[in-house]
């Protein structure tokens, strides 16, 4: 992907506090709908505007981060109960292919299915950013920002904090796997990712997380 930044933003009204658009719903942004050709859009003041972003620096150790072919850390779900005894080390073994079935809401991936035991629903369950739900045909849905705020379909894992950019950057076709982490070292990663954008530090001999050479 590409990113265009404004200094100060665009001025567009807020909704709930955000500027972004939600085409599902229809609000936000523009109109609640995607630009078209010929629209026009003003920018507000860039008071302010941290130069740090601009940094040659910045955007190298950024890209530096985590490789791009490097596996998603993921934490063990909540409903492990739910799978078979070998689904959540088959997610982590298998390679995965973004199918067509992927948006902002998720990515849907092909691959081995993960079977369920018993019933493949759970009660309606909150649904955190980087969810990994799995429906009745066994093809995990990686869950992005659009995604809905509940869901029923079990868990069997969830994505670290710190990854979930990498996986919105994924194009139907891409090759994704994944790296079983502890809360611990997800956590450790996020402030990492977080010290890199607010600073741009990161020491050119840092090989990255250890779980990001996990793809033998």
């Amino acid at each position: 992907r590409a990113y265009l930044a404004f200094a100060g933003g665009l001025e567009v009204k807020p909704v709930l506090g955000s500027r972004s658009t939600d085409l599902r719903s229809r609000f936000g942004g523009v109109e609640g709908r995607a630009l078209r050709a010929g629209d026009r859009l003003a920018l507000a003041p860039s008071e302010g505007a941290a130069a740090g972003w601009l940094s040659p620096t910045l955007r190298r150790t950024a890209i530096a981060h985590v490789a791009p072919e490097a596996p998603l850390p993921i934490l063990p779900g909540r409903h492990l109960g739910h799978f078979t005894a070998d689904a959540f080390q088959l997610l982590c073994d298998s390679r995965w292919r973004v199918s067509r079935d992927a948006d902002r809401a998720g990515i849907r991936l092909d691959g081995p299915p993960l079977h369920h035991v018993g019933q493949p629903e759970v009660p309606s369950v909150g649904l955190p950013l980087g969810a990994v739900q799995v429906p009745r045909d066994g093809r995990p849905i990686v869950m992005l920002v659009d995604r809905p705020v509940t869901g029923g379909y079990p868990v069997v894992g969830c994505l670290g904090r710190a990854a979930v950019g990498r996986a919105a950057q994924l194009l139907p076709g891409d090759e994704v796997r994944f790296a079983p982490v502890t809360a611990a070292q997800a956590r450790e990663e996020l402030r990492n990712l977080d010290a890199l954008l607010r600073d741009g530090v990161r020491s050119q001999d840092d090989p990255g997380p250890a779980w990001a050479g996990a793809l033998d």
